[in-house]
């Protein structure tokens, strides 16, 4: 049929078997790349299989990139990171879990003490040491870290040296 200059045609859509067999192969890891590639470029594929070809190899090409932003640009990594723990809030331990009245839970972390970086992260630790300026922290979640008193804030910092005056 001629509209114009234009040639339209129907083409008989992709059936739900053909498109059950398409993602059964797009899912297997490397045969599903092949396969995507092959309807992406073949000219016998119809227009509705060859556009779905484009759109997964697009995401594919995206996932590759930030792939390999994340393994050779470690940087880009460790920035995400941090972004994302400075984004998240960080709850009182032991104050939301379920079925422990909050003084129940907060014996679990007598002693523990909330103490602000100067970028304004928090975390709630236990004094393990104190040589010099360095300090050692266990924090609420068991982990064990020694840092600088210097990176801590003003007030955390007086609180660290005055507790070395009394030693």
């Amino acid at each position: 049929m001629r509209h114009g200059r234009y040639e339209t045609y129907r083409e008989d859509p992709v059936t739900s078997w053909e498109w059950l067999v398409v993602l059964i192969l797009v899912f297997i890891p490397v045969v599903g790349l092949i396969a995507l590639l092959y309807f992406y470029f073949s000219r016998r594929t119809k227009a509705s299989l060859r556009n779905f070809a484009r759109v997964m190899l697009i995401f594919w090409l995206l996932y590759l990139l930030l792939l390999l932003a994340f393994l050779f640009f470690p940087a880009f990594k460790h920035k995400l990171q941090e972004q994302l723990e400075r984004d998240l809030p960080v709850p009182y331990p032991g104050k939301f879990e379920p079925g422990r009245s909050e003084p129940e839970a907060s014996k679990d972390y007598e002693g523990y003490r909330m103490f602000e970086s100067k970028d304004g992260r928090y975390v709630y630790a236990i004094i393990v040491s104190i040589d010099g300026d360095e300090v050692t922290l266990k924090q609420s979640d068991g982990y064990v870290v020694t840092t600088s008193v210097s990176d801590f804030s003003e007030e955390d910092q007086e609180y660290l040296r005055g507790i070395t005056n009394q030693e």
